[in-house]
């Protein structure tokens, strides 16, 4: 299963990686991006898991998207056929 990461989601990590910057923690936000990333790989071995997102519809090719929690964020994922 390939994993890939979405431009709008690496945005969103550049932000919380320049607010640790910020406030001068840059290792804290280091080790929270990786924990973040690193939480992606739970999707390998269950692709289904997480809470099912009928208001983002069903794109063309997709079985459904998910939710899946990470502290404070949710993480939208999908499955393409």
């Amino acid at each position: 299963m390939k994993i890939s990461i979405s431009s709008s989601a690496v945005n969103d990590l550049e932000c919380i990686q320049k607010y640790y910057e910020e406030e001068e923690v840059c290792r804290v936000g280091d080790r929270y991006i990786v924990s973040m990333i690193a939480h992606n790989q739970t999707l390998k071995g269950n692709p289904d898991i997480g809470r099912v997102v009928p208001e983002f519809g069903a794109a063309k090719g997709c079985l459904s998207y998910r939710s899946l929690e990470f502290n404070e964020y949710f993480k939208v994922s999908t499955i393409k056929e």
